[in-house]
């Protein structure tokens, strides 16, 4: 992980981020900007910890996992991170998921990978933007 475990990026399910846009386009404000984000941020280690964690559930690992600590690249970003609170407070939308219950479903299989609920919020979407087409062809 080199350097790379101090990196920080902010997770975020795609249902939630998909609930987020049916909201925004149902209550948000035109004009507006709503930045979509977990406000969670975790470094890589933690990440790798979590996913060694709940490996070690489904297939043997033994009690000792080494990560490898590379050097980083040149010019990678420190950190990726949201600010949502407007989205939050003014639409009073804010993710569902956590991500450690998130990464032990997927891991063990309790929540599979491919999720339908992200289709269905695609739909709604849809739905919406043909909604709004409509609106400006009337004018």
């Amino acid at each position: 992980l080199g350097d790379v475990y101090k990196r920080q990026r902010e997770w975020i399910y795609v249902d939630d981020h998909c609930e987020a846009l049916v909201k925004i386009f149902e209550k948000g404000k035109i004009g507006n900007f709503y930045n979509i984000g977990s406000n969670k941020n975790l470094n890589n280690l933690q990440v790798t910890r979590e996913l060694i964690k709940n490996s070690k559930k489904i297939i043997s690992l033994g009690k000792r996992v080494k990560i490898n600590f590379v050097k980083d690249r040149p010019g990678h970003d420190v950190r990726y991170a949201l600010n949502s609170n407007k989205l939050i407070h003014e639409l009073k939308w804010k993710p569902k998921t956590n991500f450690k219950q998130l990464v032990k479903e997927m891991v063990t299989g309790e929540r599979p990978a491919d999720s339908n609920t992200a289709s269905t919020y695609l739909q709604q979407i849809q739905k919406i933007l043909e909604e709004i087409k409509e609106v400006v062809e009337r004018g």
